[in-house]
């Protein structure tokens, strides 16, 4: 298992998902509900999002290292493995999330819809943005429910 000065990785990496995660979510609210600021935040929602995608990705590749020396050792409990299914889970929001803010960007920024003017459809923006808003409510309700079994499980 990966580990820094003695630490597990998990737990470090862990911790920058999180932050990450929901200022994505949030940032991605922001974006939809602020058009003012969608053009301030400008190329740092797609950045975020990739950004986001990659740490909560992180978090779970290292999760599942910590689960199979958990599993070894037999220390593994009902508690870790909850938590495990909800990392999971939050995993692959942080990936639609990292995709829905791509795409966010993608269909209101001046440099895409120049480019390529279908970006611009009606259509085509409200299946974004309701895309976008669903992958930040259910990024942010996954991984309060993993953090929170995560602590769970280590502290009871």
């Amino acid at each position: 298992m990966p580990d820094v000065l003695g630490l597990p990785l998990h737990p470090l990496v862990v911790h920058g998902a999180v932050v990450l995660l929901v200022v994505n979510a949030l940032a991605v609210v922001a974006a939809v509900l602020l058009p003012r600021f969608r053009s301030w935040l400008a190329w740092g929602l797609p950045v975020l999002g990739v950004a986001s995608a990659l740490t909560g990705w992180t978090a779970r590749l290292s999760g599942g290292d910590l689960y199979t020396t958990y599993e070894e050792s037999g220390l593994l409990s009902d508690a870790v493995e909850t938590h495990g299914s909800w990392g999971l889970y939050a995993a692959v929001a942080s990936l639609v999330l990292g995709a829905a803010s791509i795409l966010l960007y993608a269909v209101y920024a001046p440099v895409t819809t120049q480019r390529w003017p279908w970006l611009r459809g009606r259509a085509l923006r409200v299946v974004v943005v309701v895309l976008a808003l669903a992958a930040a409510a259910a990024t942010l309700v996954l991984t309060v429910l993993a953090g929170h079994s995560g602590a769970e499980s280590v502290w009871g």
